[in-house]
């Protein structure tokens, strides 16, 4: 049997390629905005892995060492910085990677009752 702790690591696995596959081929359009007060796409996706700040495995990771019991989550912050904005998509990917890997480590340094 299949326990929670392997269903949320399957999970993880399965939003990330489909992230991935989102990205494939959008290397010369990840600036492009369709209008001058929307997200590019790396700015959607910075807000996702930068949101709540630290990211989602920073919090969790938080969470379940009793680090922190609370966070706060701002919908209208892009997370880019002026370095974000010089990135290409290989560093991108890179960043998306880590995201990733941190929060499959989350999972798995959880014990399955949490």
């Amino acid at each position: 049997m299949s326990s929670q702790k392997d269903a949320h690591l399957e999970n993880i696995r399965s939003i990330q390629a489909q992230v991935l596959q989102l990205l494939d081929g959008m290397d010369y359009c990840l600036d492009w905005k369709p209008d001058p007060d929307e997200w590019s796409a790396k700015e959607v996706l910075y807000h996702l892995l930068d949101t709540p700040p630290g990211g989602v495995p920073a919090v969790l990771k938080g969470m379940l060492f009793g680090e922190q019991t609370e966070f706060d989550v701002w919908g209208d912050l892009s997370n880019m910085t002026t370095e974000r904005q010089t990135y290409d998509m290989e560093q991108v990917l890179e960043d998306i990677g880590g995201f990733f890997r941190d929060l499959e480590e989350a999972t798995v340094a959880a014990a399955e009752e949490d």
